[in-house]
């Protein structure tokens, strides 16, 4: 390899780093917390309330979605929930607040979303 060569790689490398810490990370803390709708926690023990808010830049808006999503089940295992009904997010300035509620289901549900 040319020294323009690895230079030229030098430079790809380098500008590209940076756009991975922009990537959704698609890691599932919690893949067992459901996502469901109302229907789907009849005789569940509802176990506590969640919010989050998160930021929305332009781009990076379902990235900001994700978080706010991973951030209510990690609330929801702390909780010990099974399952999770969010309400619709509420944007304000630049802001999207999503709040829900966590239950504990014994029997499993099928309908997910």
């Amino acid at each position: 390899m040319t020294s323009h060569s690895k230079v030229l790689l030098l430079l790809v490398a380098t500008a590209i780093l940076p756009l991975t810490a922009c990537m959704p990370n698609n890691d599932d803390p919690y893949p067992l917390i459901q996502m469901v709708d109302l229907s789907n926690v009849q005789g569940c023990k509802l176990v506590g309330n969640l919010t989050s808010s998160t930021h929305n830049y332009g781009l990076f808006t379902e990235t900001a979605n994700e978080a706010r999503i991973k951030d209510v089940k990690i609330e929801a295992h702390k909780l010990g929930a099974t399952h999770v009904v969010l309400d619709v997010p509420i944007e304000f300035d630049h802001t999207t607040t999503v709040r829900g509620q966590a239950y504990f289901c014994a029997r499993p549900t099928s309908a997910t979303f």
